[in-house]
């Protein structure tokens, strides 16, 4: 079986270049593009963009974190850093507060991400917020056991 190869690859001037070893690059000329070539790869782009921030996430997570990259690409910046987003203790935190407060995922995450860390700890403290905490850790692993074999059947 031949074996599997990543590519290694280099952007230059709008010149995309990928390498395998031992064998003649491939490189695709971006300029020398059709518009409606470069419209298409622009709305792929966008769309693998968004979804890449919703991996290993949660929906409420998801949401959260594709409007941050919303916002960031609208405002004109590439990269954006997902605080609070990206860590499972404000990801969770962040949907016990929606279901608590009804308030929209863009509006809690903005509120958690100003707080610092000691209102962050008053807040996980909250009898209300623990409970919804441990509610949601319940369905996640429900949600887990369901896609995992029976405990009997790893001794068969």
């Amino acid at each position: 079986m031949a074996r599997v190869q990543k590519a290694k690859s280099t952007v230059e001037n709008g010149l995309i270049t990928f390498s395998f070893e031992g064998h003649e690059p491939i490189a695709v000329d971006f300029n020398s593009l059709s518009d409606e070539i470069k419209y298409n790869l622009g709305l792929h782009g966008l769309k693998q963009k968004l979804g890449d921030a919703t991996a290993g996430k949660t929906v409420v997570e998801s949401i959260a974190a594709m409007s941050k990259v919303k916002t960031s690409l609208e405002s004109g910046a590439w990269n954006v850093r997902i605080p609070g987003v990206t860590t499972p203790k404000i990801g969770l935190l962040v949907e016990a507060l929606v279901r608590l407060t009804n308030k929209s995922i863009e509006e809690v995450t903005t509120m958690v991400e100003s707080l610092d860390e000691e209102k962050i700890k008053a807040i996980n403290s909250h009898p209300d917020v623990k409970k919804m905490k441990l509610k949601i850790k319940a369905e996640r692993l429900e949600k887990d056991e369901s896609e995992t074999p029976s405990i009997a059947s790893l001794f068969a």
